[in-house]
């Protein structure tokens, strides 16, 4: 009976075995699931942490592991700012069989008053949210002359500022009417580091008149003293349209312009620096960490030493390595840094973190010695010095070894029980039970075989074309009709839509297509062909002799080899964990 019964079982077919899998493998995802949304979570974020007095603020709250009751209470938030409008919206994705469900809710706040207020703490499902600081300054004076619709600023955080120090230009583009589309002409200067860091859309009212603003900032580095002229940058938006169709998708009137230039004062560095690094910022910390205890350390063991410096208002190019003082008793070998940079509407921020490697030598008590770096503190126009203390470290000798140099071996250890296996660390497989043996040996049998019948069905089934690689080949297509009609304007937002699918990630402007090609070996001539298409689309009278008309043929050839560069690196590499950001 019992021979007949297991027969009858080992017949399992393989769709049976495959049910029995997907069975299991949902029954791990609910439970998943349902520890997920025992843990709630609510989040808030805002895109700027200063605005006018006029302007508008729009503030985001998430929260994830929630239900369709969980409704935040935004009363407190009516304490320093009005609540203009609140946007309620559910999303649900799933990623390499991650699923993800939260709530979010957008919020358009307007300040009460001058100075520093607070978006409050929210509370929802049993959770809350950080509490975030925003400055609201004065707003400033009218720039708009004679009614204008359409005009564009660039001011400068500072007036004056000393060589290598940062200086925040804000470029802002003003419109009474909604726009689609923006572009601020890119540009260069002699001897000064030029990175973007910042865009933003909101509203503001000047003179009573609300203004839809697209504001770009950049961080400036002048790397030489005297006075720094800005010329003036071109711009140009495409107004939206009241009257839709579908063979103008968002077609709307064109308008250009051009700002005003500015000059600014960079002063040289003072003397009284010396001869160190020259680290102009508005705030510099030093903080270290070791891998092992200090006051426990044995002679020829390595440990590792890491210390990080953090600047606001540096480029991680301008951190210097921290120069560490030789001690007696150990041996040092340095790692390559690593460096890495935070960019937001407030400026450029960077941390340098060295590893050092050090290895204890000898027994006995020993002091690493503080570290000191000197800095200039933009803020207070002072010079400070960043400071590690000194660290007391206490080292022994191995166990049964008196030569820290040589490692001890330690003696064959013999089996001292009969019939017994050890392992050269003298781990005894005999003290296993017999029975978890045999059980794991079962599981990983039954495994290899329903991941084999898996396998076997798998490749049976035809193959569908992945959701990411259809939704590539729409755009695609949409991207050919476009440049087949001269259809510019729906040729560049058909980039824009393909781009920010091929790539993961945000994209605005055109360049950044380029960029994020930078790897490739036709960077230079996609750079080219995308200015090109924007100088046909906002600048077509511009006389430019140095380069060509625009056109179609020559920029679509490019799109396809970064199209099939993808699609050969995806085919040649194992899937990813999770997604690229």
């Amino acid at each position: 009976m019992i021979k007949s019964k297991t027969l009858t079982q080992c017949r399992l077919s393989s769709a049976n075995l495959l049910r029995v899998l997907a069975l299991l493998v949902c029954v791990l995802a609910g439970v998943g699931t349902s520890a997920q949304a025992s843990s709630a979570s609510l989040s808030a974020q805002v895109t700027r942490t200063q605005i006018s007095i006029n302007d508008q603020l729009s503030v985001k709250f998430q929260l994830r592991g929630g239900s369709q009751a969980s409704e935040p209470d935004f009363s407190p938030v009516q304490e320093d700012f009005e609540i203009l409008s609140t946007y309620r919206s559910q999303h649900s994705t799933t990623i390499n069989g991650k699923h993800d469900a939260y709530f979010e809710w957008d919020l358009t706040l307007a300040p009460k008053r001058l100075g520093q207020l607070t978006v409050p703490s929210i509370r929802a499902a049993g959770t809350q949210s950080e509490s975030i600081s925003i400055t609201v300054k004065e707003a400033q004076q009218n720039p708009a002359t004679a009614d204008a619709d359409v005009f564009m600023t660039v001011e400068p955080d500072k007036s004056s500022v000393y060589v290598q120090e940062q200086v925040l230009l804000k470029a802002k583009i003003f419109a009474r009417q909604n726009f689609d589309a923006q572009e601020i002409q890119d540009f260069s200067l002699d001897q000064v580091t030029i990175e973007a860091i910042a865009e933003n859309k909101y509203v503001t009212e000047i003179a009573g008149t609300p203004y839809a603003v697209y504001e770009l900032t950049f961080a400036l580095y002048p790397q030489k003293s005297g006075t720094l002229s800005i010329p003036s940058l071109d711009y140009g938006v495409r107004l939206r349209s009241n009257r839709r169709s579908i063979l103008s998708f968002g077609g709307g009137e064109i308008r250009r312009g051009r700002s005003s230039p500015i000059e600014l004062e960079v002063k040289p560095i003072p003397a009284t620096n010396g001869s160190g690094p020259w680290l102009p910022a508005s705030a510099i910390s030093l903080k270290q960490h070791f891998s092992h205890d200090t006051k426990s350390l044995t002679a020829g063991e390595p440990i590792t030493r890491s210390i990080t410096l953090s600047a606001e208002g540096l480029h991680p190019s301008q951190l210097p390595p921290i120069a560490t003082i030789d001690t007696e008793g150990f041996s040092t070998y340095t790692d390559k840094p690593q460096t890495q940079e935070r960019r937001s509407e407030t400026g450029l921020s960077s941390e340098r973190t060295d590893t050092i490697a050090m290895v204890p030598s000898s027994a006995g008590r020993r002091t690493l010695p503080p570290l000191e770096l000197k800095w200039f503190n933009t803020t207070t126009g002072e010079f400070e010095v960043a400071r590690l203390p000194a660290v007391e470290t206490q080292t022994k000798m191995p166990v049964g070894d008196n030569n820290p140099a040589v490692a001890a071996t330690p003696p064959p250890q013999t089996s001292t029980l009969p019939g017994s296996v050890q392992t050269a660390n003298g781990f005894n497989y005999q003290a296993i039970p017999r029975y978890l043996i045999v059980s794991q040996a079962v599981t990983l049998i039954l495994l290899i075989i329903m991941t084999a019948l898996y396998l076997r069905t798998r490749s049976r089934e035809p193959q569908e074309p992945k959701p990411g690689a259809k939704q590539d080949n729409n755009l695609w297509r949409a991207i050919k009709k476009a440049g087949a009609t001269d259809n510019l304007p729906e040729l560049r937002r058909a980039l824009l839509l393909w781009a920010e699918t091929h790539f993961a990630q945000p994209i605005s402007r055109l360049e950044q297509i380029a960029y994020c090609a930078n790897k490739t070996q036709q960077h230079d001539e996609l750079l080219r062909q995308l200015r090109a298409l924007d100088q046909a689309i906002y600048h077509p009278n511009l006389d430019n002799s140095d380069s060509k008309a625009f056109s179609p043929g020559d920029l679509l050839p490019l799109i396809q080899q970064l199209r099939v560069q993808k699609r050969d690196a995806s085919d040649s590499n194992l899937a990813p964990l999770y997604p690229q950001q």
